[in-house]
């Protein structure tokens, strides 16, 4: 998190911003070190991750876990990296030094894939505007449960459901 200080009409004033990176679309080309190192949140999915790492097969649970190590590793991430996995859930690692957990999706009847990811960083980027007393886990588990919702419909901004066509528990 970077710590901004102001001074405003003599009121001394602490912004804290939290900074969320999905490196989507991935270049294999494009050497993203310096902005690694000022990010909280790495937010990949698993054909990002493989293209960023330089890997193949990142087809299960296992392979992404790995894959969460190897990003700490190759770049010395210093927060969260999470990799998304479509009908497999995620996974994710609050920290080089946390273990690396999964949340698997939700059942649900796919029509279409296409913006499932950015549904899932904006629910996320959400909660952690919004919700900051919650969990990291839960944030990751509510931006997930989101996520699973857009894929029912078809399109990418026609299949984002509203804030009332949601469960109320997500929002309390």
């Amino acid at each position: 998190m970077e710590v901004f200080t102001s001074v405003h009409c003599g009121l001394y004033y602490v912004v804290i911003v939290m900074t969320l990176l999905n490196a989507a679309p991935a270049n294999s080309s494009t050497d993203l070190s310096e902005v690694y190192k000022n990010t909280d949140l790495l937010c990949v999915n698993e054909t990002e991750a493989e293209m960023l790492l330089g890997c193949n097969h990142l087809e299960d649970v296992d392979a992404a876990k790995k894959a969460v190590t190897q990003f700490y590793q190759k770049y010395s991430l210093p927060k969260c990296v999470l990799i998304t996995l479509g009908s497999q859930g995620l996974v994710y690692a609050a920290s080089a030094a946390s273990p690396i957990l999964h949340v698997p999706a939700e059942t649900v009847t796919t029509v279409d894939t296409t913006g499932a990811g950015d549904a899932f960083v904006g629910a996320l980027g959400f909660y952690f505007a919004c919700f900051k007393s919650l969990t990291l886990e839960e944030k990751v588990r509510r931006a997930a449960k989101i996520a699973s919702f857009s894929v029912t419909r078809k399109g990418t901004q026609s299949s984002y459901f509203s804030k009332e066509e949601l469960p109320r528990e997500l929002f309390v």
